[in-house]
């Protein structure tokens, strides 16, 4: 019988399927919030002390979407669009590992009142979000949950209040259809 030193053959074919492949053992966590399908939390590997975002399931029934989301975000790469790091196996789900963003959500930019959003600013992010936008539509994928709560928010130099967005949670994203298809 051969030996696959702690891996199995379902886990060797997600690793083609997939760039890279992590444990939740791998990594130590902070809960960062929940949606209706997932939780998310902020991880350091605990190799590398890599930070990233960890999208997880809460339910089983939902693992055909987080493939298709994990799938389409390996595909992506924008500026203004959420970047696709890895995938983590937990509980023989795959789950998503993103970027993470320093500056929280636009929502919560917007909420904080100690915080002087210039108008300049205000269209400067109206501007990464149409052009994170334009680039989804251009690769005909509708996004179908843009909200402040999805829009991620870099802090470029948060004295000088220079912010840029980023367009995050593609769970619902779906392809565009062509003028052809009925």
């Amino acid at each position: 019988m051969a030996s696959f030193r702690g891996r199995t053959p379902s886990c060797e074919a997600l690793k083609g399927a997939f760039t890279d492949l992590y444990r939740l053992d791998d990594f130590e966590s902070e809960k960062l919030g929940a949606g209706f399908f997932s939780e998310v939390f902020k991880v350091r590997h605990l190799g590398t002390g890599h930070i990233m975002v960890l999208k997880m399931n809460k339910q089983q029934s939902n693992t055909l979407n987080m493939r298709k989301e994990i799938q389409l975000m390996q595909k992506l790469n924008h500026p203004n669009i959420l970047k696709f790091e890895a995938v983590c196996i937990h509980g023989g789900q795959p789950h998503a590992l993103t970027e993470f963003i320093d500056g929280g959500t636009l929502e919560d930019l917007v909420q904080n009142l100690k915080v002087e959003l210039p108008w300049s600013q205000r269209l400067a992010l109206g501007l990464n979000i149409t052009q994170g936008l334009q680039y989804l539509h251009g690769q005909f994928i509708f996004h179908r949950d843009l909200t402040s709560k999805n829009i991620f928010i870099r802090n470029i130099n948060s004295r000088a209040g220079s912010y840029s967005a980023i367009i995050g949670d593609f769970g619902l994203a779906t392809r565009i259809p062509n003028k052809t298809e009925p």
